[in-house]
């Protein structure tokens, strides 16, 4: 026994470590900005009502102040607080929605749903399985650009819970409307408004800057272009007056004559679409309107389309066999 009990707890206690940390883990799942961690008033509105609701609860400037206020950027994620005692348990709901929308308010109309609003997700059909004091986490379809100098309003409808039940939404009650509802499922209609609002929280993403600048490249030509499509970040196709075809395969650095075998092509080139560095196809509208195409990197050109009378404005391709030409 001496010599299997110091073996037993050498192998036990870093698992018991293991499911401490585990445990604490997810306890402590938080958002990243969010109102209160609090049960609060537990609530039924819109995810415990079975026959589907639809609820708005407007959160004012500085709401998500834990445990930092949130600063502007993009929302990417939306979390609520599920109740101490009433569990989500395998819920499907049809036709779930969630919809985002900011202004500077500081309650909600009365007699109405605040608009408009941006739907942020979106699904036919939606299961949440979620234990009581829990948050539950939606990446949303379509980030939100938050701004944190106004108030932000949240939008969450159903039509249908299966087997919704009981008071899963925590709320906070404050003063002034911040919070309406529909008197049934769908198509909402208005119903009521009170001083509740719903414990949530976002994740933010940065904003995106783009330090993008325009340089000038030179053509090498000095007729006048009129069309250019750029298939790749290095390869762009430009075309313009007397048949005027230029190319380049290095971003631009250096410009190459894509109809170095003139007499094909005829008139002044109003639009051009390229596929990659081969394959292009180009408009001309000298008289008649002609469509021409190449698949050698503008080497030769073919035409294979005339029309006479008309101006073609543009030529697009979903592929390299099917595409529109409108004018």
């Amino acid at each position: 026994m001496k010599t299997i009990c110091p073996l037993f707890f050498k192998k036990a206690f870093p698992v018991l470590i293991l499911l401490f940390v585990l445990a604490s883990d997810l306890m402590a799942q938080l958002p990243q900005y969010y109102n209160y961690n609090t049960n609060g008033t537990n609530n039924s509105f819109p995810l415990g009502i079975a026959a589907g609701k639809n609820a708005q609860w407007l959160l004012l400037a500085g709401d998500l102040s834990q445990p930092t206020p949130a600063p502007a950027g993009n929302i990417t994620k939306f979390w609520f607080r599920v109740g101490d005692t009433y569990p989500i348990n395998n819920v499907t709901y049809t036709t779930f929605e969630i919809k985002l929308g900011q202004a500077a308010i500081t309650v909600l109309p009365t007699g109405s749903y605040y608009s408009p609003m941006t739907t942020v997700f979106s699904r036919p059909s939606y299961l949440i399985n979620a234990t009581g004091g829990t948050w539950v986490e939606i990446t949303l379809d379509t980030p939100f650009p938050y701004n944190p100098a106004q108030a932000l309003i949240v939008e969450m409808g159903h039509c249908l819970g299966t087997p919704a039940t009981g008071f899963p939404m925590c709320t906070t009650t404050l003063t002034g409307n911040r919070r309406n509802w529909s008197v049934g499922t769908c198509p909402f209609v208005y119903s009521s408004v009170s001083t509740s609002t719903l414990n949530c929280g976002v994740t933010i993403a940065p904003p995106v800057t783009c330090n993008f600048t325009w340089g000038t490249q030179t053509s090498g030509v000095t007729n006048l272009l009129q069309a250019v499509w750029a298939p790749t970040s290095s390869i762009c196709w430009a075309a313009g007056a007397a048949a005027t075809v230029r190319k380049t395969t290095d971003g631009g650095t250096t410009w190459t004559n894509a109809n170095p075998n003139p007499g094909v092509i005829t008139g002044d080139v109003y639009n051009i679409w390229a596929l990659d560095a081969n394959n292009a196809l180009l408009t001309t509208s000298p008289g008649a309107t002609f469509i021409y195409r190449t698949t050698n990197g503008g080497t030769n050109w073919t035409q294979v389309f005339t029309q006479t009378g008309g101006f073609i404005d543009a030529i697009v391709m979903s592929s390299a066999t099917l595409g529109y030409a409108y004018g």
